[in-house]
Parts: C-alpha cells; structure tokens; sequence
C-alpha cells in the first residue's frame, strides 16, 4: 500500500545540516581584593547573549558559550571553576565589558571582616616599625 506522501509526490527529507565546532579554551585568572574574588575570563569576539554562566549547589561555576564564525562553524567553550571556600555563593554576580568576563564573588561578611582586621593590625605594624626606625 502507498502512503499519502507517495502519491502526493513528496517525500521526507531531511535537512540536517553538519555545523562544525571548534572548541577552545580561553584564557582565565583569578584575582580578589578584601570584599570579593573576581574571575576574569577572556572572550574576545564573544557577545553578552553568547555566553551562559552558572552557579550550582555544590560549590561550581560553570561558564561556557558559542558563537557563529560563519560558513557552518562555530566556536565554542565550557570551563568549570571551584568556588573559593569563603565565598557568597548568593549573590554573584557576571558583567561582560569589551570581551571580558567578570565573575564577582562576594565574601562571606565573617570573612571579610576578620581579613579587613587582618590588613589593619599589618598596616599598625608597619607603621609602629617605621616609627621606631627613625628614633
């Protein structure tokens, strides 16, 4: 028996086209100050639409993306992070400037306050040796 797409003289086609992706990995570093641990992922030529950037319950970042190259290729990337232990997973936050990604990564408040103490008790320090160098 002949189907009804036979003899209407269509056929299914598929029109699955091959993309190509190429993957990479680009370049990352991890700075901080006394309030926060900031990431910076470099991501020349990508968008702010073209990257995805997750947070889950067991202490990872996930940042990841693509963008079209043109002529069926894609570039693509995923690079997984471990939260620093004292960080507010809660309130991170991503800004996406001049193709560079920033993950900013409050501290726990106990933390920064016990690292600002710290910082002041050095800087008294300091200033207490500098003091007795010059009598």
């Amino acid at each position: 028996m002949e189907s009804i797409a036979g003899r209407r003289g269509t056929e299914q086609r598929s029109y699955s086209r091959q993309f190509v992706y190429e993957d990479f990995q680009p370049s990352s570093d991890w700075t901080q100050d006394s309030e926060c641990h900031i990431l910076l992922v470099d991501l020349p030529g990508f968008k702010k639409e073209e990257l995805k950037l997750q947070v889950d319950n067991l202490g990872k970042i996930t940042v990841g993306g693509e963008r079209w190259l043109g002529e069926g290729k894609y570039s693509r990337f995923k690079q997984v992070f471990s939260l620093p232990e004292d960080a507010d997973a809660d309130k991170i936050k991503g800004k996406f400037d001049c193709g560079l990604l920033f993950v900013i990564i409050p501290k726990k408040a106990k933390e920064v306050k016990e690292e600002t103490k710290k910082q002041e008790q050095e800087s008294a320090t300091e200033t207490e040796e500098e003091e007795r160098q010059k009598s």
